[in-house]
């Protein structure tokens, strides 16, 4: 699989999931943003069209193409239906296994830990106190300053 088809087929699981759907529709100027904003991979329309004719020959996605008539009866073209195939998460499945594979994991570092348990503490120590609103959410903006920074 081409390098570039990987961040289409990951964005599209994603909306799917977001969808709570077994589809999605985001049209292909967003498509192409999101690309170029999230996944850093600039891609002209005509090149996302390639890639999903290719994703669709491969048997990874399914699209149904949305039209209607007008007014004036001329066709007006809708954003297309996008649908995940199985053999997407099988693709994603043996991703993450490759990663666990190398050793790729996610651990939470002992700073981390620390904060999070010094959080903790303090949020205790506020059940026991009984502050004012306005003072309990200057204390809540206040931690939260200091777990993010």
């Amino acid at each position: 699989m081409i390098a570039s088809k990987e961040p289409i087929l990951k964005l599209l699981t994603y909306l799917i999931k977001k969808s709570t759907k077994y589809y999605c529709w985001p049209s292909q100027e967003s498509i192409v943003e999101i690309l170029k904003t999230q996944y850093s991979c600039q891609l002209s329309r005509r090149t996302l069209n390639r890639h999903l004719r290719k994703l669709e020959d491969q048997s990874f996605i399914k699209r149904i193409k949305r039209t209607s008539r007008g007014p004036d009866n001329q066709p007006r073209f809708a954003s297309s239906l996008y649908f995940i195939k199985k053999k997407v998460f099988s693709w994603l499945k043996q991703q993450a296994e490759y990663l666990k594979f190398i050793g790729f994991s996610i651990r939470v570092s002992i700073v981390d830990q620390k904060k999070a348990a010094q959080a903790k503490a303090q949020a205790e120590k506020l059940q026991d106190k009984r502050l004012p609103p306005e003072e309990a959410l200057a204390y809540l903006r206040k931690l939260k300053a200091s777990l993010v920074g």
